[in-house]
């Protein structure tokens, strides 16, 4: 008998994510950060990509992931605007201050914790998931 791991069903254990299906506010942790790649910046596409983990809810919860969204040079007053307004409410929510709000120092926003209200989606493309609404303080 072999010790290898190719040897065993090593994922006859999976479980299904499950998500949450009423309007609720939730603790979370960004766990991860991923900045536009140039070519999507080229395209007027100025975001980054966050990943949280719901605390202190049961089960075996999916992840979120939410797109920042920066002003652009394709966007009007209002839309500018309102990015900005939304980027401040994350800030705020995570307590980044200072040269932190900067988007190249996305790395050290990971591992904090915020509150926000979260809602449930379904679509053809991901299927079930949870979506932020908003970010509170």
């Amino acid at each position: 008998m072999s010790d290898s791991w190719m040897d065993e069903a090593i994922t006859s254990d999976a479980k299904e994510w499950e998500v949450l299906r009423e309007v609720q506010e939730v603790q979370l942790e960004l766990i991860d950060t991923m900045p536009a790649t140039e070519a999507k910046v080229a395209e007027g596409k100025v975001w980054m990509r966050l990943t949280f983990r719901i605390i202190g809810v049961d089960g075996f919860l999916r992840r979120i992931f939410h797109y920042l969204n920066y002003p652009n040079s394709k966007d009007d007053s209002d839309g500018v605007n309102t990015k900005k307004l939304n980027v401040n409410a994350f800030y705020d929510a995570l307590g980044i201050e200072g040269d932190q709000r900067a988007p190249r120092m996305h790395e050290a926003w990971r591992n904090r914790m915020c509150r926000a209200i979260i809602y449930f989606e379904t679509n053809d493309e991901y299927g079930e998931s949870n979506k932020i609404q908003k970010f509170v303080l």
